[in-house]
């Protein structure tokens, strides 16, 4: 495994079960927890901080995060490319859009960002940067005077 040491990047583990310790040098915690974990060099003990407690933690207890309170998502189910993309309107980086059964679906932000993202021209889409996408994205709203940015 690996020992944690950039503090600009922690490393965080959700408790999935509740951990009851008596041992000083082992750290109890509750499910749902988030600790911060600072060492990994054993697969089956992590080294990590709940509060201001310190100890050792049974890593089969935990699921790893790497940001509090995000879980890793993986891009390719949570955006897809269409299929059916059409190069005589919009651009070739258009996404599709699932079927939703489920309101709650429905209106999950990667729904509701789709239909925009779509929508806008080839010359935005495919700016070489992220500041010269904002730029250009900028520019396109106020050209077509986009109210609620």
């Amino acid at each position: 495994m690996l020992q944690v040491s950039d503090t600009r990047n922690p490393v965080y583990a959700e408790a999935l079960w509740d951990h009851v310790t008596l041992d000083q040098v082992e750290l109890g915690f509750r499910a749902g927890d988030v600790i911060e974990v600072r060492d990994m060099l054993d697969k089956d003990w992590w080294w990590g901080r709940l509060d201001r407690r310190e100890g050792w933690f049974p890593s089969a207890f935990v699921a790893v995060r790497r940001t509090y309170g995000k879980d890793l998502v993986d891009k390719a189910t949570f955006f897809q490319l269409s299929l059916t993309v059409s190069t005589l309107r919009g651009h070739n980086m258009k996404l599709f859009i699932p079927r939703a059964r489920l309101h709650v679906r429905k209106y999950f932000f990667s729904h509701r960002v789709v239909p925009h993202w779509n929508s806008l021209p080839q010359h935005v889409v495919n700016a070489p940067s992220v500041s010269s996408f904002k730029s250009r994205l900028d520019t396109y709203w106020h050209d077509m005077d986009v109210k609620g940015r």
